[in-house]
């Protein structure tokens, strides 16, 4: 069994790879767009980069939202339960004797 200890760090991993690969990519548009300024890249090479650039780039979005949305997740749930700790002693009080 895996621990939120342990998942919060791989959610900040995962956000973490996928912000570098966005930015590596960014790099990779800008250099090509200049590429094709200075007339180094033919226009069928620009457009099937540009496409390759448009799937990674979504890919990475996606991972990163979904690592967000996942360490938010996990982080609402850690705050529950802490909240319940917190408060375990005055909701012990407050509970009725169980009946046998």
């Amino acid at each position: 069994m895996i621990s939120r200890a342990r998942l919060l760090p791989q959610r900040d991993r995962a956000a973490e790879r996928a912000r570098r690969v966005l930015g590596r990519l960014a790099n990779q548009s800008q250099e090509l767009l200049q590429a094709h300024y200075q007339d180094t890249v033919p226009l069928d090479l620009l457009r099937k980069e540009q496409a390759r650039i448009a799937v990674e780039r979504a890919s990475a979005e996606q991972a990163l939202a979904e690592a967000e949305v996942q360490r938010e997740q996990l982080e609402g749930g850690l705050k529950w339960a802490l909240d319940v700790l917190r408060y375990a002693h005055d909701q012990y009080l407050a509970s009725r004797p169980c009946r046998a």
